[in-house]
C-alpha cells in the first residue's frame, strides 16, 4: 500500500488480501480487508489505471478476498473513496456502496453489503 499510494498501511497482522504485481513482483495494485479492534471491516483497493486496462482480471482477483469475508460472515464492510486519487469511487459505486455521513482522512466513507455485490 505504501509503495503504490504513498500512504501508511495498517498493521500486517490485521489484514487479509491480495496484491497485483508486475513481472518483477513490484506492486501495481491491491485489495485487502483490514480488521479493526472495534469491529468494522474496512476494505482497501487500488488499481490505478490498470482497472481500465484489465477490469475483468482485477475483479476476478478481488473475488477470493470478498468470498473469504463472506465465509467469515462479514457481510458489511466500509470503504473510502480517496479524494486524492481520481476515480477511486468507481469500484465503490460498482459494488453498490452507500455513502455514509462519516469521513476519514482521505475522503467519504461508504458502506458495502457483500451479499449484494456482483462478484
Amino acid at each position: 500500500m505504501a509503495f503504490v499510494t504513498g500512504r501508511t498501511p495498517p498493521e500486517f497482522e490485521a489484514c487479509y488480501g491480495k496484491a497485483m504485481v508486475d513481472d518483477l513482483f513490484r506492486p501495481l495494485g491491491f485489495c485487502f480487508a483490514e480488521f479493526t479492534d472495534d469491529g468494522p471491516v474496512f476494505c482497501h483497493a487500488y488499481f490505478g489505471n490498470w482497472l481500465k486496462v484489465w477490469p475483468k482480471d482485477i475483479l476476478r482477483g478481488m473475488k477470493p478476498v470478498l468470498e473469504r469475508l463472506r465465509e467469515m460472515e462479514e457481510y458489511f464492510v466500509f470503504a473510502s473513496a480517496d479524494e486524492d486519487i481520481e476515480g477511486s469511487d468507481v469500484l465503490i459505486r460498482w459494488f453498490k456502496g452507500v455513502k455514509t455521513d462519516k469521513r476519514c482522512d482521505t475522503g467519504p466513507i461508504y458502506l458495502v453489503d457483500l451479499r449484494d455485490t456482483k462478484i
